[in-house]
């Protein structure tokens, strides 16, 4: 997927994970953006998780906030006593 970068990480085609038979083929341009947690996200945004276990194995996860997101979100972490918009 991170090969697709310039189709805004769009996926060649899509493969039943349920199954591992049925195979679909894209048909518009998802426009995913890899996730970042020093930037914002809002209910609808869709995201190109890449996680690293600790063997270093990278898997890659498309998520879509729902929403239970009410206004901006952010993964990144904030102390106590600190302003946050």
């Amino acid at each position: 997927m991170v090969a697709n970068s310039t189709d805004s990480y769009t996926p060649d085609v899509i493969i039943d994970s349920s199954n591992g038979t049925d195979i679909y083929q894209v048909a518009s341009n998802w426009d995913i953006s890899l996730f970042d947690p020093n930037i914002t996200n809002k209910e609808g945004d869709i995201v190109l998780y890449r996680h690293t276990d600790a063997a270093g194995a990278i898997t890659n996860h498309i998520l879509e906030l729902n929403d239970m997101v009410n206004g901006n979100w952010s993964a990144k972490g904030f102390n106590t006593d600190e302003y946050v918009f």
